[in-house]
């Protein structure tokens, strides 16, 4: 929440705090990406959300209240979350493996990464789009950030888990990357 550069930031810790073990810091960043949008913006247009995740299921309560919900159901946004093993081909469904090039634990592999961020572009053909990969190296969240992001029709959000994600997806495939 230091990083937050909002002047609402009171109202966005008492309405969005969530104790979610593992996702606890990309579900954070998300809230206040949708938080400043809907409060300091108002969208005066429709505006789609697409949220990458191992956990989807993680999103669902939140998703259904307050201010979020309430801008779903005046059709302000749309929010679809998308399960990254959809895009997987084994039958396990394997989404992790060891780091490209060496390195300590496990990283989300850019092949399913990238079979999602192409579909969910592809569905979205002709909109204004960019690709956010939320990460702890990413440059601070700010209300500039939100207000240029406002501009957008889709917004896809890559949330990293284990170690982080493959260095290729940051590299070729995320247009930014936001802690």
């Amino acid at each position: 929440w230091k990083n937050l550069s909002c002047k609402h930031s009171s109202l966005l810790t008492t309405k969005t705090v969530l104790s979610f073990i593992g996702s606890a810091v990309f579900v954070m960043a998300m809230k206040r990406l949708l938080f400043i949008f809907i409060i300091t913006f108002a969208i005066a247009r429709f505006m789609m959300f697409d949220v990458i995740t191992i956990f989807p299921e993680i999103f669902s309560s939140y998703l259904n209240e307050s201010l979020i919900a309430r801008a779903q159901k005046k059709r302000l946004i749309k929010i679809n979350v998308h399960n990254l093993r959809k895009w997987t081909s084994d039958v396990h469904h394997t989404v992790d493996d060891r780091p490209f090039g060496g390195g300590l634990g496990m990283v989300l592999k850019i092949e399913p990464i990238y079979k999602a961020i192409r579909a969910l572009k592809f569905k979205a053909q002709g909109s204004k789009s960019k690709t956010i990969l939320f990460t702890p190296r990413g440059k601070q969240f700010t209300q500039q950030t939100a207000y240029k992001l406002s501009k957008l029709n889709q917004i896809i959000m890559v949330c990293g888990r284990y170690e982080g994600v493959d260095e290729r997806a940051a590299k070729h495939l995320a247009d930014m990357e936001i802690s």
